[in-house]
């Protein structure tokens, strides 16, 4: 089972107050060195955590890096799983936002852990996920992980080229073709 967030890099800009400085240069190096300008546009359209105390550019930061490193990585074994004949391939994306930092951490990375693992009384956890996590997320994810575990099988369809099935997780779970497609079609060739 492969698995992104839908804000995965943020984690490592928001909290700290990255987010509120000027990534200009950084982008201009990324699109550059990466992928094509052609990126951007395609970026600027998809992304959702847009608010008025953050500029676009950091965003658009955070879902290229998101997608770099993370998100199109993890398709790109699934879709290697099933060229070589391994069927049994699913993939899920974690979209519950914390509500910690503000709000301003989204569905970053390793958010979802103490939810799969059923963790939410360890305040340990807290930090990342905030003082009053829903269980219904953790029913959901940790779910999810047993029947995974269990029988071999999540609960929702497996992932295909043509299709592209992927489980939504949040306080339930949503199955969405190819979440994102737009933005992952940017990558083809290049990542």
């Amino acid at each position: 089972m492969r698995t992104t967030m839908t804000d995965m890099a943020v984690v490592y800009r928001r909290p700290v107050g990255v987010m509120r400085q000027s990534v200009k240069p950084q982008l201009a190096a990324t699109v550059r060195g990466r992928v094509a300008a052609e990126l951007i546009v395609g970026f600027s359209d998809g992304v959702s955590l847009i608010d008025g105390g953050h500029d676009l550019d950091n965003y658009l930061l955070a879902a290229v890096a998101t997608d770099c490193f993370m998100r199109v990585p993890a398709i790109r074994v699934a879709e290697a799983r099933i060229e070589a004949g391994e069927a049994d391939t699913w993939m899920y994306r974690f979209d519950h936002e914390s509500p910690s930092f503000a709000g301003r951490l989204g569905a970053a990375h390793a958010v979802e852990l103490p939810y799969v693992f059923d963790l939410l009384d360890d305040e340990g956890s807290h930090a990342l996920i905030g003082d009053a996590p829903p269980q219904a997320v953790a029913d959901t994810a940790h779910g999810a992980w047993v029947r995974f575990v269990a029988d071999g099988d999540p609960g929702w369809p497996r992932y295909n080229l043509a299709e592209r099935a992927t489980a939504l997780i949040d306080e339930g779970i949503t199955v969405v073709d190819d979440p994102a497609g737009a933005e992952r079609d940017v990558w083809a060739g290049r990542r």
